[in-house]
């Protein structure tokens, strides 16, 4: 049960408390007082009509016709004249008195009032006594008409008290609106603070919240700093602050990789040649604010175009790379001169050389013969720098750009390397399944699955099937790896291997001939 229910349940209980013990005791004390008030008046008028009898004459009649008159005067229920020896002389009793009150409530108030009895003298000898009722059903109309009173201004400063409260209650609980509020904004990232309340509990619970709220606050603010920084050092080198080797690589695999959006690009890579010597020469210090100066430069550059993105890939290599088409002679040229307007020292004899290269990267290759250099852009770059060290290091901010029958031959190389390993790891079997466990709700074992691992080097490394299907696919070996995979699950199974289950090509589920071998 919430807060707020528990209050106004105890709210409720107190004014139906209060107000159900102030009208029980009203009743109870208008019944008391009206009892006391019919007892005098039955003492009184009985004592003054048996003085009044005392100082007549004895007449029958005439005594009769004093009653009549008392009777028919006064609200009585009851009055009689009885002999010293308790017969009935005279009496008057009052049939057809009623009341407006319930029965329900005589019966749980009832009103006790003794009878007056006084002795009527006939000089010095007793001539008989008086017993005189009053009507209590007017006193019970009385009571009966208070007690509806006190109930309609009881619920009417019920009904006040629980308005009351309730407006009371929700001024009381509004600063845990405002915590529930300041936790949801929180969970949201926003550490916001709210007002000090009046009432000392909730106090200590919002000065617990803001305090909760400032230090997480400061706590996010930190981590976020120290995560900005680590994130930098990873992807960043520190001097120049271009993106570094790693970073960069993993950019040309993601540009690349997204063939909706990529049709052909191009990549330049410049080589300070002569660093050693500047470094040399001006010293640590000198040299930095050198690497400064073109990383800000190729950074202002990459800023005017954003389809370009910077690296320094080593201490001396510096790369951009586009992601759009563009001529890549054009380009190249453009980066060269923004690295030589950049790379004056203050020795005007010291010049920096920059040795660079540029190559054109299309849809179309990495479709079909790049496409292990598009997906594996570490040896693309390796290419590149294998390039750049045949170029003549005496030769001062040159550009070459790379040719079809250059990158031809280095295509040739690799695919040619792939093809002896594939087909050495599939001649000899060098072939295993990593099995896996699939479970279901109930923990219950499904069955294993078991993707392929090849062994390209005997006693070497087991390779992923991302790190070899687009080589086997592309050197139309899959077919061989989809038997060979199959033919290793069927002996595990025969020598009794859990249920196993099998990543196959899908070149291999359309085939006609492996599906009639399965």
């Amino acid at each position: 049960m919430s807060l707020i229910k528990q209050l106004w349940l105890a709210i409720i209980f107190i004014i139906v408390l209060a107000t159900g013990g102030s009208f029980i005791l009203s009743t109870l004390s208008s019944k008391n007082y009206l009892e006391e008030q019919l007892q005098m008046k039955n003492i009184d008028n009985v004592t003054s009509l048996a003085l009044s009898m005392s100082q007549m004459q004895k007449d029958a009649t005439t005594l009769d016709l004093l009653m009549s008159a008392q009777f028919d005067s006064g609200h009585y229920r009851y009055i009689g004249l009885f002999d010293p020896n308790g017969k009935v002389l005279s009496e008057r009793v009052n049939a057809k008195s009623q009341t407006k009150a319930p029965s329900w409530f005589i019966k749980l108030i009832p009103i006790k009032v003794q009878p007056g009895v006084a002795d009527i003298q006939d000089g010095w000898s007793q001539y008989g006594s008086l017993t005189l009722e009053s009507d209590s059903n007017f006193a019970y109309d009385k009571l009966w008409d208070a007690t509806i009173q006190i109930g309609l201004w009881a619920s009417l400063i019920g009904l006040v008290a629980c308005y009351a409260g309730g407006k009371i209650l929700q001024k009381i609980l509004s600063p845990l609106d405002e915590v529930v509020s300041q936790a949801k904004a929180i969970g949201e990232n926003r550490f916001i603070t709210i007002n000090e309340p009046k009432t000392n509990e909730f106090r200590a619970v919002v000065n617990a919240m803001n305090s909760l709220s400032n230090r997480i606050k400061n706590t996010v603010v930190e981590e976020s700093s120290r995560l900005e920084q680590l994130r930098f050092q990873a992807n960043f080198d520190h001097v120049t602050g271009l993106m570094n080797y790693d970073y960069f690589i993993r950019k040309i695999d993601s540009s690349i990789s997204h063939e909706e959006t990529f049709s052909a690009g191009v990549l330049i890579v410049s080589r300070l040649s002569n660093l050693a010597t500047i470094d040399q020469a001006l010293g640590h210090q000198e040299t930095n604010a050198l690497l400064r100066r073109i990383g800000d430069a190729l950074n202002n550059e990459c800023k005017n175009f954003p389809s370009l993105y910077a690296a320094r890939l080593n201490g001396t290599d510096f790369a951009v790379f586009s992601n759009q088409p563009v001529d890549s002679d054009s380009l190249g040229t453009q980066i060269k001169n923004v690295l030589v307007n950049f790379s004056y020292t203050q020795q005007e004899s010291l010049n920096a050389n920059f040795l660079t290269v540029a190559i054109n990267v299309t849809k179309a290759d990495a479709a079909e013969n790049l496409i292990s250099i598009l997906e594996a852009a570490e040896k693309f770059i390796t290419f590149i720098d294998s390039v750049l060290d045949k170029m003549n290091n005496k030769n001062r901010n040159t550009l070459h750009v790379i040719n079809h029958s250059e990158l031809t031959k280095f295509k040739n190389d690799d695919k040619d390397k792939w093809q002896q390993l594939l087909t050495s790891a599939l001649d000899n079997k060098r072939i295993q399944l990593e099995p896996y466990p699939v479970i279901d709700q109930k923990g219950q074992l499904i069955h294993f699955e078991s993707p392929v691992r090849l062994q390209l080097v005997p006693d070497g490394k087991w390779f992923c099937a991302g790190e070899f299907i687009t080589w086997a696919t592309q050197l139309k070996l899959m077919s061989r790896v989809d038997e060979l995979v199959l033919e290793t699950a069927i002996e595990l199974l025969s020598n009794g291997a859990d249920p196993i289950g099998l990543n196959v090509s899908a070149s291999a589920i359309c085939n006609s001939a492996y599906q009639a071998e399965c």
